[in-house]
């Protein structure tokens, strides 16, 4: 029997096979690209979180890398936004995959008194709140407005004066 017979009686066992080490080629090599140029995030920072996707939200540490432990509930990033109507609202949630979280947890480990975490902004995922699906991301969302207008969202930051941060 030739190989094209072979392929063709386990047709999907071969496209799998072949999708996972498409995956896998992929994963190694955003990684390499990654290591090379982390970003590195000073501890002083802060970012929203929320862990009610996004009803309501928190100011915490950048250097935590979402999803994390927060009161019981698992925490992630939270963009909030604001429209002429000044109501801040979270416009998309994010999340470090679990690619992300093994390489943040290696880094840690070989200099555990970093500080700091690399982010691997590349492999984080995205929703908007009351979605169920993460989406591979690279870069920010933003959401509508609320009250339905045209206008664009503003981007809010916990240095903002009177953020809408919920505690």
């Amino acid at each position: 029997m030739g190989i094209r017979e072979t392929f063709n009686r386990h047709e999907k066992v071969v496209i799998t096979f072949g999708a996972g080490v498409i995956a896998t080629a992929l994963l190694l090599i955003v990684g390499q690209l990654l290591r090379d140029r982390p970003h590195v995030v000073p501890s002083t920072v802060q970012l929203f979180y929320s862990d009610d996707d996004g009803r309501t939200w928190f100011v915490d540490d950048a250097s935590k890398a979402p999803p994390f432990d927060h009161n019981g509930n698992q925490a992630v990033r939270a963009e909030v936004f604001r429209c002429r109507d000044g109501v801040p609202f979270v416009g998309c949630l994010l999340r470090y995959s679990d690619a992300a979280k093994a390489m943040i947890a290696r880094t840690a480990a070989a200099d555990p008194n970093s500080g700091t975490v690399q982010r691997y902004d590349g492999l984080m995922e995205s929703k908007k709140p009351g979605e169920t699906t993460w989406a591979a991301t690279g870069s920010l969302s933003t959401a509508p407005c609320p009250d339905g207008s045209t206008d664009v969202p503003i981007a809010v930051s916990p240095s903002d004066s009177n953020n809408g941060a919920v505690n």
